[in-house]
């Protein structure tokens, strides 16, 4: 994925090619945009894997919230996957995609026992550089914790599976997680990033996959040229109440963004 790190940059568009966009860049602007602030509403997803913790006040609900999203980032960073943005005038980072190529046909045990080393040298990274939210730090917020990383570890299972049943059968980008940093929302440019990408798909003939719910992420994509393949629904284990629905989409090369 390097080329296409390459050609991504230029002009504002910046990627982790040489560390443009480093892990705790992308972390924090990822994290804001799924997590929420006080000003802007969470993810519907993050706000199901979340729901319900105990936090001590809306700092702590985010603190926590970048941590635990910084062990996804980080090992689908480790296993192949890239950063893409678009930095402002003042060279803030504004709006972030971690892609990766996705093979149907490979091997997935490497993977899952590469996962897990990169889950302890995220902690340590997280720990030295950021410090630990009190859910992590706490014995009596034990259960509460353990609770929380059951939840992300079952929905990444079942993602999976959805993305093998559901994905192209051919290699094709997904796009893991996409953000833009709340202040920048509705301004255009996730839609001018996520067109940058495009490009660079059509002309290698590569298909994109993501998942999304609510109902203005799947209204977005649907403009930029994805179409619904079907509904899935994440089931908590523990507690068969709990669920969430998300769409799976895929664009196909060459695909019009639909006009205004």
């Amino acid at each position: 994925m390097d080329d296409v790190a390459t050609e991504f940059s230029g002009d504002e568009f910046v990627s982790s090619k040489n560390k443009s966009i480093t892990f705790d860049e992308a972390r924090t602007l990822i994290g804001h945009a799924f997590t929420g602030t006080a000003m802007a509403p969470a993810d519907p997803f993050s706000a199901w894997l979340n729901e319900p913790l105990p936090f001590k006040d809306e700092t702590d609900r985010v603190f926590t919230g970048l941590f635990i999203l910084g062990f996804p980032i980080y090992d689908h960073q480790k296993q192949g996957g890239i950063y893409l943005g678009e930095r402002n005038a003042d060279g803030k980072l504004i709006s972030c995609i971690l892609l990766k190529e996705y093979d149907p046909n490979a091997k997935s045990w490497f993977a899952s026992c590469t996962s897990s080393w990169n889950s302890f040298l995220c902690f340590l990274h997280l720990r030295s550089v950021h410090g630990v939210p009190d859910l992590f730090a706490k014995s009596e917020l034990g259960p509460h914790k353990t609770k929380l990383l059951s939840n992300v570890n079952n929905a990444e299972k079942q993602m999976a599976v959805f993305h093998k049943k559901h994905g192209p059968p051919v290699k094709h980008w997904y796009l893991v997680m996409v953000g833009v940093d709340p202040d920048c929302q509705a301004k255009g440019h996730g839609k001018k990033m996520m067109q940058r990408l495009h490009d660079l798909a059509d002309a290698r003939g590569v298909a994109c996959y993501l998942e999304c719910a609510g109902i203005k992420n799947p209204a977005f994509y649907g403009k930029l040229g994805y179409r619904e393949v079907t509904e899935e629904t994440l089931t908590d284990p523990s507690n068969e109440t709990r669920s969430f629905t998300g769409k799976i989409m895929i664009r196909e090369p060459g695909v019009s963004a639909a006009k205004k």
